[in-house]
């Protein structure tokens, strides 16, 4: 899981969050929105169709960084704008029941 919300939603249907994503998500994600041209295709257009072109030539390790890509894209879409936005590094994880990062050797 490289990518998550809490699945309580508010009235109008988006996720109050937080929104939990792995570094190197973030990372790719913020160098996708960065390279993206204004008035061309959707960030999540662009994660999509990489997603599936490294699908079909069988490049299961890029199709997954994808997919998470893509998974962590429409997160952000189905949250509302004010939801945290916990970013995990390296060894962290969130414990969802008492909403905090946990590290490994803390």
């Amino acid at each position: 899981m490289n990518g998550m919300t809490d699945l309580e939603d508010d009235e109008d249907g988006l996720s109050a969050g937080p929104v939990v994503v792995r570094r190197a998500i973030y990372d790719e994600t913020e160098k996708l929105r960065a390279e993206r041209e204004p008035g061309g295709p959707s960030a999540v257009y662009i994660a999509s169709g990489r997603m599936q072109t490294y699908q079909d030539e069988g490049d299961t390790e890029n199709a997954a960084l994808w997919a998470a890509i893509y998974h962590y894209l429409m997160e952000l879409d189905c949250s509302k704008s004010d939801a945290p936005l916990v970013i995990l590094e390296e060894g962290e994880t969130w414990d969802w029941q008492q909403e905090k990062v946990i590290r490994q050797n803390a």
